[in-house]
């Protein structure tokens, strides 16, 4: 019954493909009961807290911080956006409690403020912190139940977000109201010149219908007017014919090594690849550059079914010939201003979203924090990654191998990722860090996964005890190398260079790379783009497979213990860790989906535009393409015919790069594709023979006994030694000769065993 009422739908919109609309008048009518989830706690001082899912805090510094929740409508696609009236009926107000105390929301703070010393409850010499016009005032806050609706699309598709306030307080009388439940109306006008044949570019577009499912609270009821059907679901879920741009230079398309092998990898995970050279989008450098990609972008996103777009080049801003977009989410404000650092901000968001106005005044400025967040749709249109290139290709080369690596790994294999590391170090007096840490392990870790915290010291009620105690840079690192981890998130300072206490580019070269982690770094600079060697890009050159920094100056709240509902650096890393953790998304969806809601102040603003995706954003942690490997097993031995175990042995081929250990029998194990491969062992103080052994692997087990372990014989340091390796006349000679002619009589019988066989057995 339910396939008769969606086909009948459709034929009505085929019937009526050519038809014109009148400018007529509609209403959509939205019912929010489900709120029995959102809670409350009251803290031993008088503090209440609130929890839920959903949830975002959007007061402004000095106002009470009282829970929203932002509920998307769709709209019908005749809708005018500029004529939405919005109301809200209350179903159900009471009074939840009173002598209450709501604290203010706290301003924005990054290294060069403190607001040590000030409390917002001492209100005779903390006023600075309340706003004392709503705090004074004996009337409800807010005044309204709802907050200025905001307008825009999920690609084609016409939505608007309605900002619900779920508590009201009256600071007077401290007393507190929940909302229990509600009705939402929108009345809109139709534009005059709709033809509903527009329907079926959103229709086609399963990558937008996917987005609407999970965001919109009533996509059921309105899919059919986009020409959605219920069998949609099904293949919106699936990547097949996904597509996925990758925004580079002809130059690294002509010269990187391994680009081909990473296009012929993803389309074998079932996408859609688009090669873009300068050719394409436009070419250029800095500005003129940007524009160039995000116009390309914007015109082909929807026929091409763009989900991801990878930029590969240099990002610098001014004169990168693949550039992050310059934006100044803190152009005209009129503290913290020391530096550009503090105003500015390089961003690859600008390539997300393809429809909103980011110089919505015309000032060329873009991205302005308070004249151009109007303009904005924070309907992310597509997810946005970027490898930096700097000159190296072998670099370029090695992030395209190990990103392949990382996919190319079967679920048995991966289960070394489900394991987190948290450094955390304090921001000021009253804002110690761990929170950060406690909330991720206790609120985002499923229950099969472990954690290792490194906090500045054992703080009181922590349970069970921190793991580790300082954080510095060799303690950070030394847990790093001995453990396996598939995500790791900090909070610190930082620079370009540098997160205090925690890690530094040159440190980051010595962590290991054959088991990546991908990284969010809570501070500030780290993924400062004009730098070359940032932090953000040396670890995705080693020890990490992807890295999410900020561009420049990022802001924190202060005393902040309660994460993920609003806006600040750390609310950010914990809605990415949620995403990319907890609900199995994709790099790109959890950086772009934690940032879905449009932020109040430039500053909150500032961080959207600074935390940007070094790696490729299609990456999920533990799911794996559905692809077939094979297995790859084998043993080392010694001339005695002992095992070996310790050894270190690479598998190497066009598509993946696998780096394991002997066991205490000699044996390793790993898992690739079918292709052609190398295989290569060392240990310290080991010979190991053959140097290389090539197989191929066509589906079935490879078992490979070819190599044979030698101790290294000690060199000896004395003027004779010396004299005799070093090629001279007279005796030197003779020993020389004598020295190749024992050394290959001894490796004689080697020889024979290392010219080994390639057993392939089922």
């Amino acid at each position: 019954m339910q396939m008769k009422k969606s086909v009948i739908v459709f034929l009505i919109s085929v019937m009526v493909v050519f038809a014109s609309y009148p400018a007529v008048a509609g209403t959509l009518s939205v019912n929010v009961t489900d709120l029995e989830s959102i809670t409350h706690e009251i803290t031993r001082d008088g503090r209440i807290i609130f929890n839920g899912p959903e949830i975002r805090f959007l007061s402004l510094p000095g106002e009470p911080d009282l829970p929203y929740r932002s509920v998307k409508i769709l709209l019908p696609p005749q809708a005018d956006t500029t004529t939405l009236e919005v109301s809200v009926n209350v179903l159900t107000e009471s009074s939840v409690i009173s002598n209450v105390d709501v604290a203010p929301v706290m301003p924005p703070v990054t290294k060069k403020v403190s607001v040590a010393g000030e409390s917002w409850t001492d209100r005779g010499n903390g006023l600075s912190l309340l706003n004392t016009d709503i705090y004074g005032r004996d009337e409800l806050f807010p005044a309204d139940w709802i907050k200025t609706p905001v307008a825009g699309q999920i690609r084609q598709m016409k939505v608007v977000e309605i900002p619900l306030c779920l508590y009201r307080y009256n600071p007077v009388k401290r007393e507190l109201y929940k909302l229990s439940g509600a009705v939402i109306n929108v009345d809109y006008d139709s534009v005059s010149n709709y033809l509903s044949s527009s329907v079926f570019p959103s229709g086609r577009d399963r990558i937008a219908s996917a987005m609407a499912r999970k965001t919109v609270a009533n996509f059921d009821s309105m899919a059919g007017s986009y020409g959605i059907l219920p069998s949609d679901e099904l293949r919106s879920s699936t990547a097949d014919s996904t597509g996925y741009a990758i925004i580079t230079t002809s130059e690294i398309i002509q010269k990187s090594s391994k680009l081909q092998n990473f296009i012929e990898w993803k389309i074998m995970n079932g996408y859609n690849v688009h090669l873009v050279s300068e050719n394409e989008w436009g070419g250029g450098s800095g500005d003129s550059a940007a524009e160039n990609i995000r116009g390309w972008l914007k015109n082909n996103y929807l026929d091409l079914d763009l989900k991801y777009a990878l930029l590969i080049g240099n990002p610098h801003p001014e004169n990168g010939n693949v550039p992050m977009k310059m934006t100044w989410p803190r152009k005209n404000a009129e503290e913290y201003t020391e530096t550009d650092d503090f105003i500015q901000s390089p961003t690859d968001l600008y390539y997300a979203d393809l429809n909103g106005n980011w110089d919505q005044d015309n000032d060329g400025y873009y991205g302005e924090g308070d004249d151009d967040l109007s303009g904005i749709d924070f309907n992310w249109d597509i997810y946005v990654g970027r490898i930096p290139f700097y000159g190296s290709f072998s670099v370029l080369d090695s992030i395209l191998l190990k990103t392949m690596s990382y996919e190319n790994q079967s679920e048995e294999m991966a289960q070394w990722r489900k394991n987190v590391l948290l450094p955390m170090v304090p921001s000021d007096p009253e804002t110690f860090g761990y929170h950060l840490g406690e909330a991720i392990k206790d609120d985002l870790l499923p229950e099969d996964w472990s954690y290792y915290r490194i906090y500045e010291k054992n703080y009181d009620g922590l349970e069970p005890a921190v793991e580790k105690t300082p954080s510095t840079v060799d303690n950070v690192k030394t847990a790093w190398n001995n453990g396996n981890y598939g995500s790791v998130v900090w909070w610190t300072h930082g620079s370009s260079t540098s997160a205090d206490d925690v890690m530094d580019s040159g440190t980051a070269s010595s962590l290991d790379n054959s088991r990546p982690s991908v990284v969010f770094q809570v501070s500030c600079l780290n993924g400062y783009p004009e730098v070359q060697d940032n932090l953000s890009f040396a670890l995705l050159k080693n020890g990490a497979v992807a890295s999410v920094g900020a561009s420049r100056i990022s802001w924190y709240q202060s005393e902040q213990t309660s994460f993920g509902m609003s806006f600040s650096n750390a609310d950010i890393a914990y809605r990415f860790t949620s995403g990319f953790v907890k609900e199995g998304m994709t790099t790109g969806e959890a950086l772009f989906s934690s940032k879905a809601t449009k932020p109040g102040i430039p500053e909150w603003w500032m961080n959207y535009t600074d935390f940007n995706l070094y790696g490729d954003p299609s990456l999920i942690i533990l799911d794996r393409p559905d692809v077939d490997l094979t297995a790859v097993r084998g043993r080392i031995v010694q001339n005695d015919g002992n095992p070996l175990p310790g050894a270190t042995v690479t598998v190497e081929g066009e598509l993946a790069k696998r780096v394991v250990s002997t066991g205490l029998d000699g044996s390793f194990y790993t898992e690739v594709l079918s292709g052609a491969y190398e295989v290569f062992a060392q240990k310290d103080q080991w010979n190991i023979n053959p140097d290389i052994l090539s197989v191929n692997v066509n589906g079935q087990e490879v078992y490979i006994e070819g190599f044979v372990a030698v101790p290294q014989e000690k060199t000896s340091t004395t003027e004779d030694s010396v004299t005799a390796t070093s090629g001279g006349g007279g005796g030197g000679g003779c020993n020389m000769a004598h020295y190749h002619l024992s050394g290959l009589i001894l490796l004689l019988p080697l020889l024979v065993l290392a010219s080994g066989r390639l057993l392939k057995r089922k």
